[in-house]
């Protein structure tokens, strides 16, 4: 039963609803849970599509711009909707709001809840991007502003604790919520890819999705066609590597020029799970980049086993899922080959232990005693 004394505003600067993507449902998975025992208001920009069956309320009203994050209007409007709402929480997503949290703390004294997706600077450090500075500054600062902050990995509390000298007693650990998926359609979704591609029947199936048009995507892609393909051929050269989604950002056009008869790009696609389920591996040859890997997470509820890299296991509870993840040595295109090959010999299930770990309700009770003493 909600509380009447807290009344909790979720503040998303991004398309979020409906959610197709790990970060998103990483938002909207929360949103739901905490709105079911509390009165939550997501308050997101203009271009979220809230179907009405949300466990919260969704008041889409902010600007479709990154450039909210300094607009001068956009701090009084999120000011002026806690205001009205009397809100007692703020929940933060991500850094980029620092300045709005720091006027709605001050003049209405709400509890700020931050919650990190990953260690924000050091992803766009990997990246070269020169302002990665000021998003150091940005992340040092809500973390000391917010009352409590949420980190999906431990790795990245550990970071948080060392390199923004918060105290351990700020940081809660929320790992990316995950649920099993079920697989009983697995063998139809199968035949159906097949013959929609025209792909043989002995011929196995491998799996890459992601924003294409996000560099450490990109350069995965590119590895695939470059090293990983090679590599594979020389042990078995009856498979087809299928990768979905999107490319928006013309730069990154030059992509589908890698496509080949051992390559299949599909753009983004709406039956996402129909290619998880037709997949005998997937295969994540990321290796850059912070925070969960969500598109392993994903894999692996559905079943699947996931080759990758062992620099990109961050967040994800190795101990839980041994015989399903398949890790290499960063940069081993000949091990990779050999590892997929592996995985497929194995046609075990996640385990249990590891979707319990995942799942929101084992936390979500110690989450809200802490809101509720901040």
């Amino acid at each position: 039963m909600a509380n009447q004394n807290i009344k909790i505003v979720s503040l998303v600067w991004y398309k979020t609803l409906p959610a197709q993507f790990g970060g998103q449902q990483a938002i909207v998975g929360l949103n739901e849970a905490l709105g079911k025992q509390e009165n939550l208001i997501c308050l997101c920009s203009k271009n979220n599509q809230p179907s009405g069956d949300e466990s919260f309320t969704t008041y889409p009203i902010l600007p479709n711009s990154k450039w909210q994050f300094i607009n001068p209007i956009t701090w009084w409007l999120i000011y002026s909707f806690c205001k009205k709402e009397k809100s007692t929480h703020v929940i933060v997503e991500h850094p980029y709001h620092v300045i709005a949290a720091w006027i709605i703390k001050m003049k209405l004294n709400v509890s700020i809840i931050h919650r990190s997706h990953n260690i924000e600077f050091e992803r766009f450090k990997l990246l070269r991007k020169k302002y990665w500075r000021m998003i150091f500054y940005a992340e040092k600062s809500i973390c000391e502003l917010a009352k409590v902050n949420l980190f999906i990995t431990k790795e990245d509390a550990l970071k948080a604790i060392k390199q923004f000298s918060i105290e351990p007693s700020k940081c809660f650990l929320l790992p990316h919520e995950i649920k099993e998926k079920n697989i009983s359609k697995k063998a139809q979704s199968t035949e159906q890819l097949k013959a929609e591609y025209n792909i043989a029947n002995d011929y196995s199936i491998f799996l890459f999705n992601g924003t294409l048009d996000y560099e450490p995507n990109a350069n995965a892609v590119e590895s695939i066609a470059n090293f990983l393909i090679p590599e594979l051929n020389k042990i078995n050269p009856k498979f087809i590597f299928i990768v979905t989604g999107r490319i928006e950002k013309k730069s990154f056009d030059y992509l589908l020029q890698l496509a080949n008869k051992q390559l299949i790009f599909t753009g983004r696609v709406t039956n996402i799970e129909d290619y998880f389920l037709a997949c005998d591996v997937y295969v994540n040859p990321v290796n850059i980049g912070g925070g969960v890997q969500t598109k392993t997470l994903e894999a692996l509820s559905y079943h699947l086993n996931v080759v990758c890299f062992e620099n990109m296991l961050n967040g994800i509870e190795v101990d839980l899922v041994k015989d399903k993840i398949f890790a290499v040595k960063n940069q081993n295109w000949k091990q990779f080959a050999e590892e997929i090959i592996k995985a497929q010999l194995h046609k075990n299930t996640t385990p249990t232990a590891f979707f319990k770990y995942q799942n929101y309700d084992n936390h979500l009770p110690k989450l809200l005693d802490l809101i509720r003493q901040n």
